[in-house]
């Protein structure tokens, strides 16, 4: 599975929790990355121990991710609505 993690409010909220969730998912076989509204030159550059970070420049994360030929699974976002529509 593709497991994509939202950063403010979500990874930033618990980052110990989510770096444990993160381990666990890869060490079971599960692609782990993150997406991101903001854009690549946005506040500091954000890290998530490795995993890969897709900054959207505020276009809808589905959509994005979609043109460059990602499908997520399962998505984690405090605001799901981003996911779905431009910002």
């Amino acid at each position: 599975m593709i497991i994509c993690i939202d950063y403010d409010k979500t990874y930033t909220a618990a980052p110990d929790l989510w770096d444990e969730f993160i381990e666990l998912a890869i060490r079971s076989g599960n692609k782990v990355i993150c997406a991101t509204m903001r854009h690549d030159t946005e506040g500091e550059r954000i890290s998530m121990n490795g995993v890969p970070i897709y900054y959207t420049s505020r276009k809808a994360k589905a959509r994005h991710l979609m043109e460059l030929g990602i499908n997520p699974d399962i998505w984690i976002d405090d605001s799901p609505e981003w996911i779905f529509t431009n910002g």
